[in-house]
C-alpha cells in the first residue's frame, strides 16, 4: 500500500491522528480517528419520483442508486493525506454500486463459468478463498485485472474513484459513510475490533452510507479503476473524472480488517500494484445508470 505523508490537525471537536502509510500495511494506527463532532450525519435524499418511475428506474437488486449532481471530493485543509487536496465540488452521473462488496460465492460462479482465475492467497492464509466455507465472506487476493475481469463478467464495471467516493460519503462532506462519529465496531470492521479477517458483507447495517452502500469503511480495501496520481486532485476534471490515463499503482478504497480506523475515512486515498495478491483487497462493482 502507498501512502503520503499527513497532517495531524485539532478541528472543533474532531482529532484525526498522524495515520501510518499503509505500505506499513500490517502495523495499525495508534490513532482511532476522528471523534464525534457537531455535523450531524446526512440521510439518504429523498426521491420524489412517481412510483411508477421509481419501479421503471430500480436498480438492480444487488446494488444501490447513486444519484446524478454534485458532491464534495477529497479532505478539508489539514486533514487527511497531500494527495487528498484540494477538497473540491465534482458532478457525476448517476450510477449504480453494488450494495456489497463481492462475495466470495459471486466470484465462484465466474470460477466455474471459466471467466475467472481461482484467488490465490499467501500460504499463510490459504484458507481465506474457501467459498463453500465462506460463501459470504468478501473475495479477496485478487489482483486488479482479475477484480476488473469478474465485473465484466457480471455486466458491470469497476467504480471511478470519484464514484466510490460519492457513494461512500454521500453529498454533504462527511468524514465517514454514517457520518462524522469515530468508528465503532458496531459500524465496521477494522484493526481495532480484533476479528483478524473477513466477516461477512454487511454484518454493519449501521455503518451503511447514505445511499445504502454497506462496508465501505472497513472489512477489505477495495480496487477502483484509476490509476493513482499525486497531483490528481489539482488538475482533474470536475465532471465525471475518470483518472490518470497511465501509472503504475491502482487506486483502493475503504481500508481493512488489519488497518487502523484511521483508516477508514471515505476522503482516504491509497494506492497499490495492480499485480499483488492481497488477502485484505476485494472489490464491489458498478455500471452506469445509462449503461456500462
Amino acid at each position: 500500500m502507498g501512502k503520503w505523508t499527513v497532517a495531524c490537525v485539532s478541528i472543533s471537536l474532531v482529532f484525526v491522528g498522524c495515520a501510518g502509510g499503509a505500505s506499513q500495511a500490517e502495523q495499525p494506527s495508534e490513532a482511532n480517528g476522528p471523534a464525534a463532532s457537531t455535523v450531524a450525519s446526512g440521510a439518504a435524499p429523498p426521491s420524489s419520483a412517481s412510483p411508477a418511475h421509481i419501479a421503471a428506474s430500480a436498480p438492480p437488486a444487488d446494488m444501490v442508486e447513486v444519484s446524478a449532481g454534485p458532491f464534495l471530493r477529497g479532505s478539508v485543509p489539514g486533514v487527511g493525506l497531500e494527495d487528498e487536496h484540494p477538497q473540491r465540488t465534482i458532478e457525476l452521473s448517476a450510477f449504480y454500486i453494488d450494495r456489497t462488496e463481492v462475495t466470495q460465492a459471486d466470484y465462484a460462479r465466474c470460477v466455474d463459468a471459466g471467466k475467472c482465475k481461482a484467488p490465490v492467497c499467501k500460504k499463510d492464509r490459504a484458507n481465506d478463498w474457501d467459498p463453500a466455507a465462506r460463501a459470504t465472506h468478501p473475495v479477496v487476493c485478487i489482483e486488479w485485472e482479475e477484480a476488473r475481469g469478474y465485473c465484466a463478467f457480471a455486466g458491470k464495471r469497476l467504480p471511478t474513484e470519484a464514484e466510490w467516493e460519492k457513494a461512500a460519503r454521500g453529498t454533504d462532506g462527511r468524514f465517514y459513510p454514517w457520518g462524522n462519529d469515530a468508528p465503532t465496531c458496531e459500524r465496521a470492521n477494522y484493526y481495532e475490533c480484533g476479528k483478524k479477517g473477513t466477516v461477512p458483507v454487511g454484518s454493519y447495517p449501521s455503518g451503511a452510507s447514505p445511499f445504502g452502500a454497506h462496508d465501505m469503511a472497513g472489512n477489505v480495501w477495495e480496487w477502483t479503476a484509476d490509476f493513482h496520481m499525486a497531483e490528481y486532485y489539482v488538475a482533474s476534471p470536475a465532471k465525471d473524472p475518470e483518472g490518470p490515463s497511465a501509472g503504475e499503482s491502482k487506486i483502493v478504497r475503504g481500508g481493512a480488517f488489519k488497518y487502523g480506523a484511521s483508516e477508514l475515512l471515505s476522503a482516504g486515498r491509497t494506492f497499490d500494484d495492480p499485480t499483488v495478491h492481497f488477502e485484505h483487497v476485494g472489490v464491489r462493482c458498478a455500471k452506469s445508470k445509462d449503461g456500462l
